[in-house]
């Protein structure tokens, strides 16, 4: 192992639990939107993305996603995201 692989796990902190989690459903060819919520989120807030597929085969009207995004929402209801954040 060399010096600076050492000197960054020293000097890294563990991770902590967030203090309150959001749940995100994004479109399948979105790549952006895990890494901005997450760098802007503020400290102690988790930020849980899951897609729909909306691509290729899966292009249809929104009114036609509806098995879709309740299957996205059970993923993510896994991570069990805050739902009174708003409160």
């Amino acid at each position: 192992m060399d010096a600076v692989a050492t000197l960054d796990k020293r000097t890294e902190s563990p991770p902590q639990a967030p203090c309150a989690r959001i749940g995100l459903i994004i479109l399948s060819v979105n790549s952006m939107s895990d890494p901005q919520f997450n760098r802007f989120a503020p400290p102690g807030l988790a930020v849980n993305v899951t897609r729909a597929r909306v691509a290729g085969q899966w292009k249809r009207p929104l009114p036609a996603m509806a098995d879709e995004i309740a299957a996205s929402a059970t993923l993510l209801s896994d991570v069990a995201p805050d739902h009174n954040m708003l409160h």
